[in-house]
C-alpha cells in the first residue's frame, strides 16, 4: 500500500492496487508517495522528484506512463510531527 500526499498538504489518497487509476494533482509541484515496507522501513518519492515531472509530456502520450522509484529511509513514523518531518511538510 502506497499514500499520496498531493501539494495542498491536506489530502491523503491511499493506493492499493490500481495505479492506473489515480489522478495526480498538477496544481501543485510538490505531491509526495510513502509506503511502510515488511522492515518497518519507509520508502518515499519526494517532492523533489515530483516537481521534476513532465506532466504535459505525460499528457500527449497516447498511453502515459512514469516509474516512480521511491527512495529507502531509515526513520520511523511515531508522531504527526515525525510524518510532516519526513514529508517536508
Amino acid at each position: 500500500m502506497v499514500f499520496y500526499f498531493p501539494g495542498d498538504n491536506k489530502t491523503l489518497v491511499k493506493i492499493e492496487d490500481d495505479w492506473d487509476k489515480i489522478n495526480l494533482d498538477t496544481t501543485y509541484k510538490n505531491g509526495r508517495f510513502l509506503t511502510i515496507l515488511y522492515d518497518k522501513k519507509i520508502a518515499i518519492f519526494s517532492g523533489e522528484k515530483y516537481q521534476k515531472i513532465d506532466f504535459k509530456a505525460l499528457k500527449e502520450t497516447k498511453n502515459p506512463s512514469y516509474n516512480f522509484t521511491m527512495e529507502i529511509r531509515n526513520q520511523t513514523i511515531k508522531t504527526r510531527s515525525d510524518l510532516e518531518k519526513l514529508l517536508d511538510i
